[in-house]
C-alpha cells in the first residue's frame, strides 16, 4: 500500500499493534504520543522503527486530560498537511483514543487516514470502511522483536545441549504415554527421584533403564557412566515433562512447516517466566503451556497464567493453549468439559485460550488408528 506522510499512534503498555501498524503504513514521520508509564514501550518502538521514519516523541502528562491529548494532535497536524496525515488509535487508553479521533478530525484529519487495528478480523480497518488484511504481509514479527519491545530480558536456557534427549524420544515417550497415562507419573517419580540425589555419581549407584517401561530411546540408560553434569540434568528434566514439550514442538513444526521457540526463559518486571512453546506465523503470536499432570486445578492455572503471558506480549491478537493429560470425569461431566466452560465464562478476551487433552495426545501419537493433527492444526490456523 501507499506510504503515508506522517503516522500519529497512541502508545499503550502493548506496543505490538504500533509496530505493526507502522511497519504496514511506512510513514516517513513518526510521532509516537505516549505518558510517563508508557514511555519505555516507545523507546523501545523509536530503537526499532527509527530506520524506517523519523521519530517524534510526544509526551502527555496525564493520559484522561481532555485538553492536553487535543492539543498534540493539534500540534502535529499544524505541523503538516492533514491530508497527508494518518491516525491509528489502537493503542493508549479508551479516553486518549476517543479525543484524540475527535481531534483528528475537528483539525482536518480525513476519516480515510484513520484507522484501528483489528484483532479478531486480523485486519486494519479505516474508518472511510476499506480495510488492509495482515495476513500474507511481511511484517518481520518474530519472538525476539515480541519480548524486546515488551522489555524482556533473556535468561540463559536450560535446553538439553549436546547428546542431550532427542525429538524421536520424546515422541516414543508420547506413543506409550497415549497407551498408558500411568508412564508420564512414574517418569516424573524417576525425575524427582534424580533432582533429590542432585549428583551423577549417587544417581549412577540406581539408573534408570528405559527397556524396563517398554521403551527404545537414544540412551540405554539414565545416567551413562560417561556423562557429565549438564547431560544428566537435561536428561532428568526432560523425564519429567520436558518430553511433552519436545513432541508438541515437533507436531507444531510439522502442522506449520516452521520451527518453534521451545524451552524460552524470560524475566519482565523483575518476575522470571518460561515459556514451553512459542510460535509467530505473520503477526500472531501462538504460545502453549505443557503439563504431563491431570489434576483439573493444576491444569486450570496453568490454562489461566499462559493466557495472561500471551496476552501480555501479543495482545489480542495472541493464541494461547495447554496440553496436558487431563482425562476422565466425576458427576458434573468431564473434567476437560469443565475446564474449557470454565475458561468460556470467565476469560473476556476475544481468542480464548484452547485446552488439548489425553484424549488430542492419543489422536496425535495414532494409538487408535493413523496419526491425526487436526484439531492442532485447527487451533494453528486460527
Amino acid at each position: 500500500m501507499r506510504q503515508c506522510e506522517t503516522l500519529i499512534v497512541l502508545v499503550g503498555s502493548n506496543p505490538l499493534p504500533n509496530y505493526l501498524t507502522a511497519t504496514l503504513l511506512q510513514p516517513k514521520r513518526l510521532s509516537l504520543i505516549h505518558t510517563p508509564e508508557t514511555r519505555g514501550p516507545a523507546e523501545r518502538l523509536r530503537c526499532v522503527l527509527g530506520n524506517q521514519a523519523k521519530i517524534e516523541m510526544r509526551a502527555l502528562a496525564n493520559a484522561s486530560d481532555a485538553r492536553e491529548i487535543a492539543e498534540a494532535i493539534r500540534s502535529i497536524i499544524s505541523d503538516g498537511d492533514p491530508q497527508q496525515i494518518h491516525l491509528n488509535y489502537t493503542g493508549g487508553t479508551k479516553i486518549m483514543a476517543a479525543h484524540a479521533r475527535m481531534a483528528f478530525r475537528e483539525n482536518g484529519g480525513r476519516d480515510e487516514n484513520a484507522s484501528y487495528l483489528n484483532d479478531g478480523a486480523r485486519c486494519l480497518f479505516f474508518d472511510d470502511g476499506r480495510l488492509v488484511s495482515l495476513e500474507n504481509q511481511n511484517l518481520l514479527v518474530t519472538l525476539d522483536l515480541i519480548g524486546w519491545l515488551h522489555g524482556c530480558e533473556i535468561l540463559p536456557s536450560s535446553g538439553g545441549g549436546i547428546n542431550g534427549p532427542t525429538e524421536k524420544d520424546a515422541c516414543t515417550i508420547a506413543v506409550r504415554v497415549a497407551v498408558d497415562a500411568k508412564l508420564a507419573k512414574d517418569l516424573c517419580d524417576t525425575a524427582q527421584r534424580f533432582k533429590e540425589q542432585g549428583k551423577l555419581q549417587k544417581a549412577l549407584e540406581q539408573p534408570w533403564c528405559p527397556q524396563e517401561a517398554g521403551l527404545t530411546l537414544s540412551a540405554p540408560q539414565v545416567p551413562e557412566e560417561h556423562w557429565d553434569d549438564n547431560r544428566f540434568k537435561a536428561w532428568w528434566r526432560f523425564l519429567g515433562g520436558g518430553w511433552l514439550e519436545v513432541a508438541v514442538a515437533a507436531w507444531t513444526r510439522r502442522v506449520t512447516g516452521l520451527t518453534p521457540s521451545q524451552g524460552i526463559y524470560w524475566r519482565l518486571g523483575g518476575r522470571a517466566f518460561e515459556i514451553d512453546v512459542a510460535l509467530v506465523r505473520s503477526h500472531r503470536l501462538y504460545v502453549i503451556s505443557c503439563t504431563t499432570d491431570n489434576k483439573l486445578g493444576l491444569c486450570k492455572s496453568k490454562l489461566f497464567e499462559v493466557a495472561m503471558r500471551a496476552r501480555q506480549l501479543g495482545g489480542d491478537l495472541a493464541r494461547s493453549a495447554v496440553v496436558s493429560l487431563i482425562d476422565g470425569q466425576d458427576s458434573n461431566g468431564r473434567y476437560i468439559d469443565q475446564l474449557r466452560g470454565d475458561v468460556e465464562s470467565v476469560w473476556e478476551a476475544p481468542n480464548k485460550p484452547q485446552v488439548f487433552g489425553l484424549a488430542d495426545l492419543r489422536e496425535w501419537t495414532g494409538t487408535a488408528g493413523s496419526p491425526n493433527l487436526d484439531s492442532l492444526k485447527r487451533w494453528l490456523d486460527s
